[in-house]
């Protein structure tokens, strides 16, 4: 498994199993299944509502032999109802709880705005700087091994500048390699900070290969499937990657996208297909939050 060393010093597995949408016994399946077929690397969130079944397929792992708690990477985030200082320590201390840990090893703060306020706020600012410094505080502390931020744009780091920043989790595919995603790559690379992709797949849309010819076409040179395709070019942009599966066939493929080997020109080919068709988003958009 390729890794990817934070500042802290610790390796992140760069392919993850990401568990959005999955509610209850699933969410306990898949993550139980995931890393029993080699996974290391889990993601969940406060407002996925499902910690407590990851965390239930954690100890159910551990308790089993088929690994141990420091061979995992577990990452989870503050929901944007508990931003602010006082609300992060909370819901700190409440996904500690839900997952049965005593630590998690990766921290974020889920999204730049509060929410319930207005986008243009001026709270929204010093509730990213108070729910920073508490990140800050678990992480002397040692509650989480690491802290970070997620869908955040380089205006939103104005303030927190004296706080770690480990790792930016942000929406990124071949229709977002614009110039102003490779800015923000630029920005986290100075800082040191390691970026984490989510929605690779275009939410399925970039498997459609008669709307995106390119992506059919470089897995039939590599000989690859075309999910494994766009894992693949993610990882060679450096990115930490957190493809969705359910099923244990999908969740070996994504995996072996690790093995995929493209050439320059292979990412070329991928690099150019917004050009050809134009940005395009799928997810929230945190442009807005002041």
């Amino acid at each position: 498994m390729k890794m990817v060393k934070l500042a802290t010093g610790a390796e992140i597995p760069a392919i993850g199993i990401g568990t959005y949408r999955l509610r209850g016994a699933d969410a306990e399946r898949v993550v139980y299944d995931a890393v029993r077929i080699g996974y290391r690397h889990i993601d969940t969130a406060s407002v996925y509502q499902n910690e407590q079944y990851v965390g239930a397929a954690i100890r159910r792992l551990i308790a089993e032999g088929v690994v141990a708690r420091h061979e995992l990477f577990v990452t989870t985030k503050v929901s944007p109802k508990f931003m602010g200082y006082d609300k992060t320590q909370a819901c700190v201390a409440q996904s500690l709880r839900d997952l049965g840990l005593n630590y998690v090893d990766l921290m974020l703060v889920h999204w730049p705005g509060t929410q319930g306020l207005r986008s243009d706020d001026p709270a929204q600012k010093a509730n990213r700087i108070g729910s920073l410094r508490a990140l800050a505080d678990g992480f002397a502390a040692g509650h989480l091994k690491a802290v970070g931020v997620s869908n955040f744009n380089p205006a939103h780091f104005d303030g927190i500048e004296s706080f770690p920043v480990h790792v930016n989790q942000f929406e990124f595919h071949p229709l977002l390699f614009t110039a102003e995603t490779q800015a923000l790559m630029q920005f986290c690379a100075a800082k040191n900070i390691a970026i984490e992709a989510y929605t690779c797949l275009g939410e399925g849309t970039l498997l459609n290969a008669t709307e995106f010819p390119e992506v059919a076409a470089v897995a039939a040179s590599a000989g690859c499937t075309k999910a494994q395709v766009l894992i693949a070019w993610a990882l060679q942009h450096g990115c930490i990657v957190m493809p969705k599966a359910s099923s244990v066939e999908r969740l070996r493929e994504n995996l072996d996208a690790n093995k995929v080997v493209l050439t320059a020109d292979h990412v070329a080919t991928i690099d150019a297909i917004v050009r050809r068709v134009g940005r395009r988003k799928f997810c929230w958009d945190p442009s807005t939050i002041a």
